[in-house]
């Protein structure tokens, strides 16, 4: 016990030791601190990090509102911060960005309990090590990568070691810890169903092969078992299934302890009874909705479509936000490989030494659901081969394991045991080390200081009740530091939600202003409409979303004629105030943004894509740009050649900001009957091509040019780097 103690912490060190090379590539970096801490660089970890900060000023009291705008004060991850922060008497800027580092690093105990538990502690020690600081794990459990994540494997890996521990040791604590270890994996982490319910039906399976074959090939397949071992394995089941089930995990602790109280005094009454118990285990499961989980995540990541119907009255369609999110892309098998084992190679030997283990200790085929979840990547996105790395890490700890064993027998000499068991593990955690040492010389903040700095600003401009507007990818932090309203955020993005915010930041201006103030106080209608049918389950109206409710509002069927005619629309009253935060770092993801309004929502049929090109990189040669061979602008002639086609210029134009921050605008007109321009963004050294239609959109106008409609817009903060204006009407 001691030597396990031990390994455990050494390489719980090692974990969190290396995580804080970070701090040498960011603390000469006055951008990357804020108020004298560290910023995190995950944009959800703000969706947290604003809940801990709600629970804290006691901000909600009003349970539906709290739902309605998506606040994490009822989540783990916030609550667990806010006792950090009570207790510890640290900044709550400190937590949030130290705090994955420590708890990611626990996922070294279940992994080293597991090498104890089938008698091979250095196997455990080895794939401990390699877990955690694997190249995808670690890039999601980075210091400042404040996310679920930190936890998200830990469980799988305890689970595992119980579940194991059960088959193997046969004692009934195992059981209660599975059970408890499902309950808390799901509170924490409520996408962990799909995985818990794996690991439940792979326990069927087997079960039926212990029913029809009467023998168990994970303990002793010369031995035929006895009508006791399988129910042994049918109570861990069924505790199991009351755990995944979707009722109050306050009922679910108290019934499972109840039961498993009786199991452990009164055995034989409970094994008389048992299919009876596990037949209301599985209607429990069934009638609290345990199969809808699954059915509605199948849909989301196998669609292969890029639009989505709504469930709602006018059935309109919306492009399908998850084609948009990297992260949720296919992904190389080379690039699978290397976030799971840190290189094609290593990963080729933990597949040779994952093989191997499967037939030395066969309770590992219970991993089978962790690594066919890892593979799943090369289809379902990067996120997923996370997963795979616990079970591959033994796999090759157990091929080291092999291979220094094989060696002591034959020299019959410890230390080429040793010398091979430490020369071959420092092999394989090489490349995940120097991915690690890399990958932190590039990793940057959600936002630099110079942007807080005008949300900071914004705040003591602002009502708390209001409403700031940009893409989804900026709603939690800007949430966090502005302490203002949003409408969309990493969690609140469907297709529906993004629309409105897409056709804001890409019409002219007009169009622009009064969808925003359509949106923001139909959005607030729908919350009271919510209220009043809280405790109509089945109505139509809190199905609404906020689109299709001013769409209906106004009187009109038809979303395209509401659309056409929205400049017609009497606009609702104003009830708070609207602000448009118009960042520079939107430059790059805006051709994605339009996507989202670029569309007919009633036939989902995408409209032509517009024109918008940005380069960095480009050489000047007299006359001529060139950002490649091939893609040059001729700046004498007019004329934007793009691989052979010579495209006439209509307007080019030049920004420059003064030694005080004021934008300069020099204007040339080339051809007026051409749609084609240039922007020459020439503070950040950047150009833009771009169509008229993308010219003339919000963000270009606003952002760009500062060319505003005073008569709806009043500029609040104008820097290089953020622009944030209010909305008049």
């Amino acid at each position: 016990m001691k030597k396990t103690i031990l390994l455990i912490l050494v390489a719980f060190l090692f974990s969190v030791g290396l995580r804080f090379d970070y701090i040498n590539n960011i603390k000469n970096n006055p951008q990357f601190k804020y108020n004298n801490e560290y910023i995190i660089n995950t944009n959800d970890g703000y969706l947290f990090a604003q809940g801990a900060k709600e629970i804290i000023d006691n901000k909600y009291n009003n349970e539906e509102r709290a739902k309605f705008d998506h606040s994490a004060i009822d989540r783990p991850l916030s609550k667990i911060t806010v006792y950090l922060y009570k207790l510890s008497g640290l900044k709550l800027e400190t937590i949030i960005f130290y705090l994955s580092a420590f708890f990611s690093s626990l996922i070294v105990i279940p992994i080293i309990l597991l090498g104890a538990t089938i008698g091979s502690i250095e196997i455990g020690f080895i794939a401990a090590l390699l877990s955690s600081i694997a190249w995808s794990y670690y890039n999601r459990t980075m210091l400042g990568y404040y996310d679920t994540d930190m936890l998200n494997i830990v469980f799988p890996a305890f689970l595992l070691w119980s579940i194991i521990g059960f088959i193997k040791t046969k004692r009934p604590i195992y059981i209660l810890i599975t059970a408890f270890e499902v309950i808390l994996y799901d509170i924490w982490y409520p996408k962990s169903y799909s995985l818990n319910f794996s690991l439940i039906f792979l326990l069927l399976i087997y079960l039926i092969t212990l029913i029809i074959f009467e023998i168990d090939y994970i303990n002793d397949p010369k031995k035929r078992i006895k009508d006791v071992e399988r129910k042994n394995y049918l109570s861990l089941i069924l505790f199991m299934i009351i755990a995944v089930s979707k009722i109050s995990a306050y009922i679910k602790f108290g019934l499972i302890f109840v039961i498993y109280m009786f199991y452990v005094r009164y055995k034989d009454i409970f094994y008389k009874y048992i299919l009876y118990i596990f037949g209301s285990s599985v209607l429990i499961f069934v009638f609290s909705g345990g199969l809808s989980p699954i059915y509605n995540k199948l849909i989301v990541y196998l669609s292969s479509s890029n639009i989505i119907t709504s469930n709602d009255t006018l059935h309109l369609k919306f492009f399908n936000v998850v084609k948009t999110i990297s992260e949720a892309s296919a992904i190389p098998y080379e690039r699978v490989a290397q976030r799971i084992s840190g290189s094609v190679i290593v990963f080729a030997l933990s597949i040779i030494g994952y093989t191997m283990l499967l037939f030395r200790y066969r309770y590992f085929i219970l991993s089978i659901p962790l690594v066919l979840l890892g593979l799943l990547a090369h289809k379902a996105g990067l996120r997923f081969t996370i997963y795979a790395i616990v079970p591959l890490s033994f796999g090759i700890a157990y091929l080291i394991y092999f291979i220094a064993n094989y060696i002591k027998d034959i020299t019959k000499n410890k230390i080429a045991y040793y010398g091979v068991l430490v020369i071959s593990t420092i092999a394989i955690l090489y490349p995940n080390i120097q991915h690690m040492l890399n990958y932190n010389k590039y990793i940057t903040p959600v936002f630099i200081k110079d942007e807080i700095k005008t949300l900071d600003a914004l705040k003591n401009k602002a009502n708390p009740k209001d409403y700031i507007i940009s893409w989804w990818d900026y709603g939690y932090p800007l949430k966090f530091y502005s302490g203002l309203n949003t409408m969309v955020d990493g969690g609140v993005h469907s297709g529906a939600d993004n629309f409105p915010i897409s056709y804001i930041l890409t019409k002219p201006q007009e169009k622009a202003a009064r969808m925003a103030r359509l949106d923001v106080e139909y959005h607030e209608k729908r919350y009271k409409l919510i209220l009043k049918d809280k405790d109509k389950k089945d109505s139509n109206k809190t199905k609404i979303n906020d689109i299709e409710y001013m769409i209906l509002d106004n009187g009109y069927k038809s979303a395209n004629r509401f659309l056409s005619e929205i400049d017609k629309i009497k606009l609702p009253k104003k009830t708070r105030d609207i602000y448009l935060y118009l960042p520079d770092r939107m430059m790059r993801i805006f051709p994605v943004i339009e996507k989202f309004s670029n569309l007919d929502i009633e036939s989902g049929r995408s409209f032509p894509t517009s024109l918008f090109m940005t380069f960095r990189n480009y050489r000047k040669i007299g006359n001529k740009v060139y950002f490649s061979r091939s893609i040059y602008l001729d700046l004498k002639r007019g004329i934007f050649n793009f691989r052979g086609q010579e495209i006439p210029i209509n307007k080019f134009i030049i920004t420059a900001y003064n030694n005080k921050n004021h934008l300069l605008k020099d204007e040339k007109i080339y051809n007026i009957s051409s749609n084609i321009n240039i922007i020459y963004m020439k503070s950040s050294g950047r150009f833009i091509i771009l169509d008229d239609k993308m010219l003339n959109s919000t963000y270009i106008q606003l952002f760009v040019l500062e060319n505003y409609d005073k008569d709806l817009y009043q500029p609040i903060i104008l820097t290089p780097l953020v622009k944030i204006y209010k909305l008049k009407i």
